[in-house]
């Protein structure tokens, strides 16, 4: 039988013979990933980061006790699986693994938990839900280029995947023993890829664990080549700025994360239209609480107190939020009406924040309850004194994922708000005791009399609160 001719493989003209149809045009362009249980997803995820493990020590990567990766658990998300404490990485298996909970509790394995690895990777699984698996290194060359103080540059091919997607945490304070800690490291991380710990070491994340373990690897490689040229005081040359972005653009993305056919626990779940849908269930839920609260009728600080708990648990995790009510604009923040009392009673929205926009000094007349979904704020308060006259009133309060606090008249209404990030979006979810959008409130500029306003709102439809066809059976 005569070969197939090379020019006919290579035409890129449809051919009518089905044997010489492209199958897919790239490797990378296969939509049928794989489907499995979460069983089979937890052996995957669990195999992967023994072997992780094993190639961290091949490369050269352990040091003593330094060092841990973590993957998270594909069914309970705010648990996940990490080396115990003092076993060589070249001699770890996959039964040696723990999982631990939130609390820093192992819940499968025994061993010790390395402190350090908890307090620094707990606090990123909880602010990254996208992060499946994140390594932390005391490399020879990762130590030593961390004591610069300095991001890598765009020097070459590989570098480039880098460009404006790590960052740097200057303020290094010894061995991380406690979370507090470990969420600093977790907000100077951002939403990038790694992070460079000045005088410790380099630290990733990725959405799996070969994903997150490369990026090591690859910071690695890059690493040596720009310690070489610093310490021969080499002149710099970078390719065009434009070109950076480009590169890494074009290169070949990861493999995707396969499907899993049961429905994940959590804030693991699929970060899809879809997938919101079918929890959305907890934006309607919350609906709930508020307007029993208010047909009570408590006091205001009652009413505020029980309120924030429950915001505190429905930005606990940021997987019911539709997509379409969480845009942002590159000319101004944007407020998107997510429900309002039938009676205007209060509204609930979705506050979007692009990079670096903030608000006016402004006041609300009402009570209100914020809370942050996703990235952070900062929100600077302000008080009248003797004369009248608007002072700011302390420091700015910076707001993390997860924080709430609540403004009213009574406690404190008039205050500015920014978004904490110059790189990238933060979201939060406020509750006002009033059709907000309808309130006339006022702006309060430099050395001017106050200027009236209404604030309206940045959508046209609401979202489907009452659709329970596309939610699972138990909500």
């Amino acid at each position: 039988m005569s070969a197939t001719p090379i020019a006919t493989i290579k035409s890129d003209k449809p051919s009518a013979d089905p044997r010489h149809a492209p199958i897919r045009k790239f490797w990378f362009d296969d939509d049928d990933t794989p489907t499995r249980t979460l069983a089979e997803e937890r052996r995957h995820r669990q195999e992967r980061l023994a072997g992780a493990f094993r190639l961290f020590a091949r490369y050269g990567f352990d040091q003593g006790l330094a060092g841990h990766i973590t993957a998270r658990d594909p069914e309970c998300s705010d648990h996940f699986w990490l080396n115990p404490f003092g076993l060589h990485f070249g001699r770890l298996r996959v039964s040696d693994l723990l999982l631990v909970n939130r609390h820093g509790e192992i819940v499968v394995g025994a061993g010790p938990v390395n402190q350090a690895a908890f307090a620094i990777h707990a606090a990123i699984h909880e602010a990254r839900p996208d992060v499946v698996a994140a390594a932390h290194t005391h490399s020879l060359y990762g130590k030593a280029w961390s004591t610069l103080g300095r991001t890598l540059a765009p020097l070459t091919q590989d570098s480039c995947a880098f460009y404006e997607n790590h960052s740097l945490f200057g303020d290094f304070r010894g061995v991380v023993l406690d979370t507090g800690e470990g969420a600093r490291i977790a907000d100077a991380l951002g939403a990038h890829k790694g992070v460079i710990l000045k005088n410790h070491g380099i630290l990733t994340a990725g959405p799996s664990v070969e994903a997150g373990c490369m990026v090591v690897h690859r910071a690695g490689q890059c690493v040596p080549r720009a310690t070489a040229r610093r310490s021969r005081g080499q002149s710099t040359t970078y390719r065009p700025r434009h070109r950076h972005a480009h590169t890494y653009a074009g290169r070949a993305p990861l493999r995707r994360a396969p499907r899993v056919r049961e429905p994940l626990c959590g804030a693991d779940r699929t970060r899809t239209g879809v997938a919101r849908l079918m929890t959305i269930h907890k934006l309607r839920r919350f609906v709930g609480t508020i307007a029993a609260l208010v047909d009570e009728a408590p006091r205001e600080s009652e009413l505020i107190e029980h309120g924030l708990e429950a915001l505190r648990d429905l930005v606990r995790e940021d997987d019911w939020l539709p997509d379409a009510y969480a845009v942002p604009s590159p000319e101004r923040y944007q407020q998107y009406l997510l429900y309002a009392d039938t009676r205007q009673r209060f509204s609930v929205v979705s506050f979007v924040w692009g990079p670096g926009q903030q608000t006016p000094v402004h006041d609300h007349t009402v009570w209100g309850l914020i809370g942050v979904l996703r990235g952070a704020e900062y929100a600077q308060p302000y008080v009248r004194d003797a004369a009248g006259a608007l002072h700011a009133h302390g420091a700015e309060v910076r707001l993390r994922r997860g924080d709430v606090e609540a403004v009213s008249p009574a406690i404190g209404d008039i205050h500015r708000v920014r978004n904490a990030y110059d790189d990238q979006v933060s979201i939060s979810i406020h509750v006002y005791g009033a059709n907000i959008g309808a309130v006339r409130r006022s702006t309060y500029p430099h050395d001017a009399p106050p200027k009236p306003f209404i604030s309206g709102y940045s959508n046209d439809f609401l979202p489907n609160l009452w659709d329970l066809s596309k939610e699972p059976a138990a909500s």
